[in-house]
């Protein structure tokens, strides 16, 4: 019995170290409220943690798509001993229609809510054409 104990110890220490996994982040998608009035599309989406200049949203060929960063904090003086918040990305892509207002989208950061106003454009409106003499 000894031997055995022996044989597996020896076969344990001659197990090279395995290495910890390289940590990959999959971009979450964020919760997010859709909704819609007579002038507007609105975008309301959880960020929690994510500082405003770690936001980026574009508007590009009928997409809208919101990314942020959110970096693990850390406390000068403390060590963590447990952590949830964890560090990682959020994406989040929809298809809006073409009709909008792209110079008066806007987007508001408070309390880690972002909220985006997507104007629709408003339509063309008939008009009187003068006719002159020639």
């Amino acid at each position: 019995m000894n031997t055995a104990q022996n044989e597996v110890a020896t076969s344990a220490a001659a197990v090279p170290a395995v290495e910890a996994p390289v940590k990959t982040f999959r971009p979450r998608a964020p919760r997010v409220d859709v909704s819609e009035s007579a002038d507007a599309y609105f975008v309301t989406a959880d960020v929690p943690g994510v500082p405003m200049d770690a936001i980026e949203v574009t508007i590009e060929e009928g997409r809208l798509e919101l990314s942020a960063k959110r970096t693990a904090t850390e406390h000068e003086g403390y060590r963590t001993a447990f952590r949830q918040f964890g560090e990682g990305d959020y994406r989040r892509a929809f298809t809006i229609p073409e009709t909008i207002d792209r110079e008066s989208v806007r987007a508001d950061l408070r309390d880690g809510v972002l909220r985006i106003t997507i104007p629709k454009a408003q339509p063309a409106k008939p008009q009187k054409i003068r006719i002159s003499a020639g």
